[in-house]
């Protein structure tokens, strides 16, 4: 055992000098972390605050002009103007000026103390899915915040349903979509991490002949496998530390230190998956080429099935069931529960069971795969 501890330390040494003498891969990883830590955010945050919202006012009353005015002192949208017509606001849409059309119909205070609370019309240009849908519940928000303040000061209190008009909001009642980006930049980083590191390490290794003397060599496999693995991981440990600080600076979070030990492991873990699953791809495909590009397709499908951009449950029940084996999904999931729900690594424990499941599947995968031959 001694044996192969020594093997592996030699082995990880030397997988942590290839990296640091590779200026090419290392200066990637840096600008890649800068990239997605401190502009990716910053990017879709500044594309939903503007949001371009268009008036319809019907009413014309005390009400209507404070919820125009709310929306155009939110920060996060900017009001092109009121019409008297929708057909008028429509036209502004469709020549791309507008995004979203608010409808206020007549006798709109008088519907809402008879309890008619959808009577506000929205009509959102969903060519941006994910802008439509957040800007639809942004707008929503501060038309409820106006509505409930205007009546408070009447002294009239509103069915308490009225105050629940959207539930987007129930961990993020600014609507600051950073909030939801950042704890999920560990898995864009991660699966960068991952694959560039361990299929660039593993192509050196082939055009330097070092393969060929590890071929020839008696090692065990899986001690070569496992320092893949292990170097990854304590790259990925600096990496981690860098992208909290920088997390933390720019947009305060996390909010609460105990939170490091849940998250440390669950990127960790997702690290051992995602080098794992690269090294199995490389261990199976002999072209050069593929073995470099393949990695690289499957990383973005990763984003895609992790729930970063679309939520799981919304995509076809076959897609759902393949999703499973995805271990972004659960990172995903376990990160936005530590951050945004402050839950503990209990609450999570099947979330973190399934991620440690997939992470071991694919480190066998990646051992039994590994044949030695000459490169």
């Amino acid at each position: 055992m001694k044996r192969y501890l020594v093997n592996i330390s030699t082995l990880v040494r030397k997988e942590l000098k290839q990296v640091i003498r590779n200026k090419t891969l290392l200066s990637t990883l840096v600008f890649y972390l800068l990239f997605t830590t401190l502009l990716l955010p910053r990017v879709i945050n500044y594309d939903l605050r503007n949001l371009k919202v268009t008036v319809v006012d019907k009413n014309q009353s005390v009400l209507t002009e404070k919820i125009i005015r709310d929306i155009g002192n939110s920060g996060k949208m900017e009001l092109i103007g009121s019409y008297g017509t929708y057909e008028d606001a429509l036209k502004i849409v469709e020549y791309g000026k507008a995004d979203c059309i608010v409808v206020l119909p007549d006798d709109l205070e008088k519907n809402y103390l008879s309890g008619n609370y959808d009577k506000i019309q929205l009509t959102v240009k969903a060519v941006n899915m994910a802008k439509a849908q957040i800007g639809q519940h942004m707008v929503e928000a501060v038309i409820m915040s106006s509505v409930l303040e205007y009546f408070q000061r009447q002294g009239v209190t509103l069915d308490s349903g009225t105050a629940v008009i959207s539930e987007c909001n129930l961990f993020n009642p600014t609507m600051d979509y950073i909030l939801f980006t950042v704890p999920v930049l560990l898995l864009i980083i991660g699966c960068y991490l991952g694959v560039s590191m361990t299929k660039n390490t593993m192509a050196s290794e082939v055009r330097s002949g070092f393969m060929n003397l590890i071929n020839v060599s008696p090692l065990k496999p899986w001690t070569l496998i496992l320092s893949k693995i292990v170097s990854c991981c304590i790259v990925g440990s600096v990496i981690f530390a860098l992208t909290l600080v920088l997390s933390y600076l720019f947009y305060g979070l996390p909010s609460q230190w105990s939170m490091i030990g849940g998250i440390f492991l669950c990127f960790i873990i997702f690290l051992i998956a995602i080098s794992s699953l690269a090294i199995f791809i490389r261990n199976i495909i002999h072209n050069t080429i593929l073995a470099l590009l393949i990695p690289t397709i499957i990383q973005a499908i990763l984003y895609l099935f992790s729930g970063l951009f679309t939520p799981p449950e919304s995509m076809s029940e076959t897609l759902q069931y393949i999703n499973y084996i995805n271990p972004g999904r659960y990172l995903v999931i376990i990160l936005r529960g530590i951050v945004l729900k402050e839950a503990e690594i209990r609450d999570l424990a099947v979330q973190f069971s399934l991620l440690g499941l997939v992470a071991a599947v694919t480190c066998v995968l990646a051992i039994v795969s590994f044949r030695k031959r000459l490169a």
